[in-house]
């Protein structure tokens, strides 16, 4: 069954909520005093259940960039999907563990160039992708800006029983001292993230089949934004990341292949962000939303996730103008539950369904396109949120979320570009990867190949482009 979701709870909004088929928008309307929070996170119901890591166990390090020239440009989503597929190429789709795993806007750069940097690596078996980063760059004149990284180092280990799981919540206050506190009129918002996994394969204990893991939940955002005790702004990082077995060990059943659970798996984690404050009549960042979507895992179908939000709110508090609007991330996530009913094929092989982990083939988190009404003080988004497995992953259902922020702008000629950039990924196998699926084919010079796997084996991709330059 295919179905759309979202919770949206405001003493202030009228809330009209309508699932389509073909598109999706979200729209947020403009808002002074009071800041209105609509929605609540279903991902951060079951993360908020591991108690917070003890900052002895982990290492942070934040680093602050300047800005360079008149542009910003707004991180707006991602998506990644892996092409490779074996005879079926929907259901012999080749899906991955995640390890390298990263996307986000590079940061301290002449602003009249934007450069994405893209990642993911499969884990053990090959396979190749075109990931996709999409930005909305603005004129800051009159605003204030900041733009940072924090980047945390831990090692996990997984519980022991018969459902081991490996469960990381850290939350980490950072402070933004150049960028100054006005209430309703400053945002520190994501420009993107990079994650990357290890087994240290020299303690012989830790099982390591690979540096991957098999995610059940994943969730990285801002919170908690105020004004600082010592200058400026102070946030709170908040990162969960939960890893577990699959329900058939890693493996495949016929053939009785098992794949360990690393016991302990190390995290390299960097966060992007940014931020933006002004005075009254330049910008307004009232108004938060979260956008919720549910659904089969197995369900390929991306458009299905559609629906239509609109916040309607009291005219007293519409006072402010403002010509031109756009959404920031502030949190995007997904989470793994079980399915009501499996496949037959799963039952009859035993598959664990209290395993949580699985094999993804696509994660897709972004702002599709959107549109301001200055009339009406109206942000209409379109986002498309997607995980997607296919029927060679036990079933499962996901939610997926993404955290949005209404930024509303004085000047109409304030977004002055939309940005859509694609790389090109191809991993070979690594010598780990089981017979009958080992792949090469990454580093093949036929015209062809080059054209559909780049001509090289790489993980990792930055992409260019001109702010203002169609390409």
């Amino acid at each position: 069954m295919i179905y759309s979701h979202t919770k949206l709870v405001s003493t202030l909004a009228a809330i009209s909520c309508l699932s389509m088929t073909t598109s999706s928008a979200l729209a947020m309307s403009k808002v002074e005093p009071p800041t209105v929070e609509i929605g609540q996170s279903d991902i951060l119901k079951e993360a908020n259940q591991t108690t917070v890591m003890s900052s002895d166990n982990f290492t942070a390090t934040q680093q602050s960039y300047e800005p360079m020239g008149q542009y910003l440009s707004i991180w707006q989503g991602m998506n990644h999907e892996w092409k490779r597929f074996i005879i079926d190429p929907v259901n012999g789709r080749i899906p991955h563990r995640i390890s390298t795993y990263e996307n986000y806007l590079v940061p301290g750069l002449d602003s009249d160039q934007l450069t994405s940097r893209m990642g993911q690596n499969t884990g053990v078996d090959g396979n190749y992708m075109y990931p996709s980063t999409k930005a909305i760059t603005i004129d800051t004149t009159d605003l204030n800006v900041v733009q940072g990284s924090i980047t945390l180092n831990w090692e996990d280990e997984v519980s022991q029983g018969d459902v081991p799981t490996a469960k990381n919540r850290i939350e980490f206050p950072f402070e933004l001292p150049d960028q100054p506190w006005q209430e309703g009129h400053t945002s520190t918002f994501l420009q993107g993230f990079a994650l990357n996994t290890k087994c240290d394969r020299s303690v012989e204990s830790n099982g390591c089949n690979s540096d991957g893991m098999w995610p059940y939940l994943y969730h990285i955002a801002i919170e908690d934004c105020q004004p600082s005790t010592i200058k400026g702004t102070r946030c709170t990082l908040a990162v969960n990341i939960s890893r577990a077995w699959t329900p058939n060990y890693g493996g495949f059943q016929l053939i009785g292949e098992v794949k360990p659970l690393n016991k302990r798996l190390q995290y390299d984690l960097t966060v992007y962000y940014a931020g933006l404050s002004g005075e009254n009549e330049h910008i307004s960042a009232r108004v938060k939303s979260i956008a919720t979507y549910e659904n089969a895992l197995q369900e390929s179908n991306t458009t299905a996730q559609s629906l239509l939000l609109s916040a309607e709110v009291s005219a007293q508090y519409n006072t402010a103008n403002y010509d031109e609007g756009l959404a920031a991330i502030t949190g995007f996530g997904f989470m793994l539950t079980p399915a009501d009913d499996i496949n037959a094929g799963w039952k009859m092989l035993g598959s664990d369904v209290r395993q949580r982990g699985r094999y993804i083939a696509r994660q897709q988190f972004e702002i599709v396109s959107s549109q301001y009404n200055k009339e009406s003080g109206l942000l209409d988004v379109n986002v498309d949120l997607n995980l997607w497995a296919p029927n060679t992953v036990v079933n499962s259902d996901f939610t997926a979320e993404m955290e949005l922020q209404l930024i509303e702008l004085s000047n109409e000629d304030r977004i002055v570009d939309r940005k859509h950039l694609e790389g090109k990924i191809c991993i070979n196998s690594k010598d780990e990867a089981p017979f009958f699926s080992k792949w090469t084919n990454c580093n093949k010079q036929t015209a062809a190949a080059i054209k559909k796997f780049g001509g090289s084996e790489q993980d990792v991709i930055e992409v260019q482009t001109l702010i203002g330059v169609t390409q």
